[in-house]
């Protein structure tokens, strides 16, 4: 692929999303720098846009280079990897949103008076979360340990909280708020 016509030859939908991501991720830094109380996870969802553009491009690039692919494909191969990173992303997305840690962590974020001094009474949490988790069962006993970056939305604005669970040998999950940001 020659670089003059790089961005030529791409796929309308790789053009369209990193348009997307740059235009979001845009917006969520004016948004949250001017206390714009509307969509704010749109810079995430820019990032994981430009990400996965970027992502099957570089894929569909080397798989071409080494010949596992056809140039003649490229197209078709595009294509197909954003379905798979879409796919991808959802099913991640869902693994946190039904997990037990989360509704540990909403619960206690609910109940605890620092965040609803900054924020007033909560209405919602953000759509998307970000973090890690780590759950393991074994002989019955669940163990585990997660990180989450939520978006708590309040009456009087809204905040990044970032909060650490653990749990051990079948006891309560142990809530931690650990940073707050805009």
């Amino acid at each position: 692929m020659d670089i003059k016509n790089f961005w030529h030859e791409l796929h309308p939908v790789i053009k369209i999303l990193t348009i997307a991501g740059l235009v979001f991720m845009i917006y969520g830094l004016i948004a949250r720098n001017l206390e714009i109380y509307f969509f704010w996870e749109s810079s995430t969802v820019g990032f994981a846009f430009l990400a996965g553009s970027i992502g099957v491009v570089l894929i569909t690039e080397l798989l071409i280079k080494i010949g596992i692919f056809k140039a003649y494909f490229r197209s078709g191969w595009q294509t197909a990897l954003h379905i798979l990173f879409v796919i991808l992303f959802v099913t991640v997305n869902s693994i946190f949103l039904f997990s037990d840690a989360l509704k540990v962590a909403k619960e206690q974020l609910r109940e605890s008076k620092q965040i609803n001094d900054l924020v007033g009474e909560i209405n919602s949490f953000g759509w998307l979360v970000t973090g890690s988790s780590s759950i393991t069962t074994n002989s019955g006993r669940t163990f585990g340990s997660a990180e989450y970056q939520i978006l708590v939305k309040g009456d009087e604005g809204y905040r990044y909280v970032t909060v650490t669970l653990t749990k051990r040998d079948d006891q309560p999950w142990n809530f931690k708020l650990t940073g707050i940001s805009r």
